[in-house]
């Protein structure tokens, strides 16, 4: 399962969770939590603070049940990665969708759910595209505080007559459709036809613990997003803060429910000429409160960098009654009733709040990425490949699966000689002390049989190109010069993707 907005949080996006801040993302609340959600870092190297203890093994990180049957991904050296759920009973794969702090559905994929009539009383969907023949359900959601309350799931039924369905945007609109389309709904199935999850706490270091999913079949997976705080006993959940965060070593285990001020003008703040800063929240003053404030800020070495950010921790003060957005030149109040803001409290020290380690587990080449604590493993992990120095991801090139990490495409426009026959890509440039990984491969991809998915078609292997002043890009018949002053990489000859990638095998539990 890909982690995603109201899913519980697994695979790579889990892990990458745990790194370095963004500056773009939403730090409010997130569907699905009770909690507002931290910045979404970028992937960052592991760091030393507590190596796993090779002497214990690993707790079992997911297992099948009686119903649910996990796909996984196995690695060269026998460690398995979380794939999917598949709901045997309904013959579909399925998404673990919280419905409270606690609890959780595994939930198949949905169609989208519309109305048949103009006033939107009878329930439709739009039929799946081609590609998602696999969909046999329209899920629907009631929200709390940003949260799943409950879910209704009901199966598709036989198409409709007539070309016009009707949504909630937020009045009943008509909207135009294809004849065939708009499919009926079903009744819905009974409240216990999902799986339901229960979540459990375990024991883990001595400061932080598992959460771990509890299927009533029997269905087991620790959750990689969300750790649990022993001495505050309360759900925690990794962002990397501080001026030391850029090189992984403030990964800091903090409250789910969190505020955030963007420095840099974004706001928001406390008065009308918009200089006292204010944390923005993603809920309403009516929903549980947050726990901690993040304050982002540009750091001092970041020269001609514009959004080269860190979050500092602070504690949350009183509500704000009215919040001031800048806008431009202008300071405007917000009228959102939505959200809520909170004076921005007293910096935190990072040591209030337990540290993680990103750590890498295994012994071949690709390896699991996961969380450690004073030594003990956290999580599952997800999938990294130590050559490429980049996260990766089983796909699929010819008869084999490959776990492919640091791919650009091979199809560019730029070269390093004036007849324009000796291909480049340009590799990354970073303002900080964090470099991110420079690409490994270049590939070419096309449509599969079925005109749906992706797959690889091309490989090519990248190796730097030094002391570049000037590229040349082609524009049509022409070869024209540029300056040149970053990283550039050139684009070899077609290779077996065995002579750059490691191959991994797909698995039932």
């Amino acid at each position: 399962m890909r982690a995603a907005v109201f899913v519980v949080a697994t695979g790579a996006a889990a892990i990458a969770a745990f790194a370095a801040c963004s500056s773009d993302d939403d730090a409010g609340a997130r569907p699905g939590d009770d909690a507002g959600t931290p910045p979404t870092p970028d992937a960052q190297p592991p760091t030393d603070a507590g190596p796993p203890d090779a002497s214990s093994a690993p707790p079992v990180f997911f297992k099948s049940g009686s119903r649910l049957a996990i796909e996984a991904v196995r690695a060269a050296d026998g460690q398995k990665f979380f794939r999917r759920f598949f709901d045997k009973q309904l013959g579909t794969p399925c998404d673990l969708f919280r419905t409270s702090t606690t609890t959780a559905l595994c939930v198949p994929p949905s169609a989208s759910l519309v109305y048949a009539d103009a006033t939107c009383a009878t329930r439709a969907a739009i039929a799946p595209s081609a590609c998602s023949k696999g969909v046999k359900y329209v899920a629907e959601y009631a929200y709390e505080c940003g949260a799943i309350k409950s879910v209704v799931v009901s199966p598709l039924g036989a198409a409709l007559p007539g070309t016009t369905y009707y949504d909630k945007s937020p009045t009943c609109t008509p909207n135009a459709a294809s004849p065939g389309e708009i499919l009926s709904v079903g009744a819905p199935l009974a409240a216990n036809a999902l799986v339901s999850f229960t979540l459990q706490t375990e024991p883990g270091s001595a400061e932080l613990g598992r959460q771990r999913w509890v299927g009533s079949d029997g269905t087991e997976q620790v959750d990689e997003g969300e750790l649990f705080d022993v001495k505050k006993n309360q759900p925690c959940q990794g962002a990397s803060v501080g001026l030391a965060s850029i090189g992984g070593a403030a990964t800091r285990c903090i409250p789910r429910r969190i505020a955030v001020h963007r420095g840099g003008g974004d706001g928001p703040f406390t008065d009308a000429t918009c200089t006292t800063p204010a944390a923005d929240y993603g809920l309403s003053s009516a929903c549980p409160t947050p726990q901690v404030a993040l304050e982002r800020a540009l750091r001092p070495d970041s020269g001609t960098c514009t959004n080269n950010f860190y979050f500092a921790l602070h504690d949350v003060g009183a509500q704000v009654t009215t919040r001031y957005l800048s806008q431009g030149a202008n300071c405007n109040p917000d009228t959102s009733t939505s959200r809520s803001a909170w004076v921005l409290g007293a910096a935190l020290p990072e040591a209030t709040f337990p540290a993680v380690a990103i750590t890498d587990f295994g012994v071949g080449r690709v390896r699991a990425r996961g969380l450690a604590s004073n030594g003990t493993r956290l999580s599952n992990g997800t999938l990294f490949d130590t050559v490429a120095g980049a996260a990766c991801s089983e796909q699929k090139v010819g008869n084999a699966y490959y776990c492919v990490a640091g791919t650009v495409s091979a199809d560019t426009d730029l070269f390093s000689d004036a007849a324009c026959t000796m291909p480049i890509v340009l590799g990354p440039t970073s303002c900080t002390a964090y470099q991110p990984p420079q690409p490994y491969a270049a590939v070419r991809t096309a449509l599969d049989a079925n005109g749906c998915d992706s797959v690889i078609t091309e490989m090519h292997p990248l190796t730097p190109v030094l002391g570049l002043a000037q590229i040349y890009r082609k524009n049509g018949a022409l070869c024209e010069v540029e300056a040149f002053s970053g990283k550039a990489l050139a684009v070899g000859p077609v290779v077996d993707a065995s002579t750059l990638f490691e191959t991994v095998t797909l698995v039932t539990e």
